[in-house]
């Protein structure tokens, strides 16, 4: 099962560079999907090469994106247990921040397939690995902000419908997802000035990297979103205290630009 994706990544590594068709790819990714499913959990373990990893992460997208209608509700689930078991997995200063956000993104393309009854499943979940620390919350961020990429990026794979849809469960969480993600930015904007403060950098550094994150998942939802949730939440006055943080001004600024045409005259 292994030797099967690992020659499909030296195909598709042969693909980027232009050596080999998609007519040679496209068997591979037509595959069992419960092999592939299988082998690529396996392949985006540490004891792989970060090429190999990454290349299992996009395998798994694939399978979520264009096959997910392929596995039944309990296999739908044990999907999403083992991916969200790899966001715990992967929390580590150590780790490969591309790796890190593939890791984020298949989970929030599972949430995406789904819909609103998963997303309400993991929701306990994400909340108590975003308490376990900068790295765990960073990861949390970055799926919030992978969540509504089919909303604010085009995407030919996803059907008026289907978006229409996604955009209802979306709004429809976004009691959930906005206070979570303002406790996020107040925790650790606090956390990061208190251990600059104490000269701990590297710990400073860590919950920097979360404040960072967290102003990008506001400002994938900062464009569509309504102001009055925005404002409810905390998140319009937090970005505005941030404007005085040089670190964080320009992430601050993105987000005040993307609201301020929203407003009436």
């Amino acid at each position: 099962m292994e030797e099967f994706l690992i020659e499909f990544l030296k195909i598709q590594k042969m693909s980027e560079a232009n050596y080999v068709s998609a007519a040679q790819i496209n068997p591979i990714k037509a595959g069992d999907i419960r092999i592939l499913a299988n082998t690529s959990f396996l392949l985006v373990k540490r004891n792989w090469s970060s090429e190999i990893r990454l290349h299992a992460f996009k395998m798994l997208q694939h399978l979520v994106r264009l096959r997910w209608e392929e596995l039944s509700p309990a296999e739908h689930m044990n999907f999403a247990n083992l991916s969200i078991d790899l966001m715990s997995e992967i929390a580590d200063p150590c780790e490969n921040w591309t790796l890190k956000s593939q890791t984020a993104a298949l989970v929030a393309e599972i949430v995406r397939r789904e819909g609103p009854n998963l997303w309400q499943e993991l929701l306990q979940s994400l909340v108590s690995l975003s308490s376990k620390g900068p790295v765990q919350a960073e990861l949390v961020s970055m799926m919030l902000r992978w969540l509504p990429e089919d909303i604010t990026v085009h995407n030919e794979d996803l059907e008026g419908d289907r978006r229409r849809l996604l955009l209802r469960g979306l709004t429809q969480s976004l009691p959930e997802i906005l206070p979570l993600l303002y406790t996020l930015l107040e925790r650790h904007f606090g956390a990061a000035l208190s251990e600059a403060g104490r000269e701990q950098m590297d710990t400073a550094k860590l919950h920097a990297a979360t404040v960072t994150a967290t102003l990008n998942a506001i400002n994938a939802y900062a464009e569509w979103a309504p102001l009055p949730d925005l404002a409810k939440s905390g998140i319009i006055n937090g970005c505005g205290f941030l404007l005085s943080a040089p670190d964080f001004r320009l992430h601050a600024c993105e987000f005040f630009k993307l609201v301020s045409p929203r407003y009436a005259p």
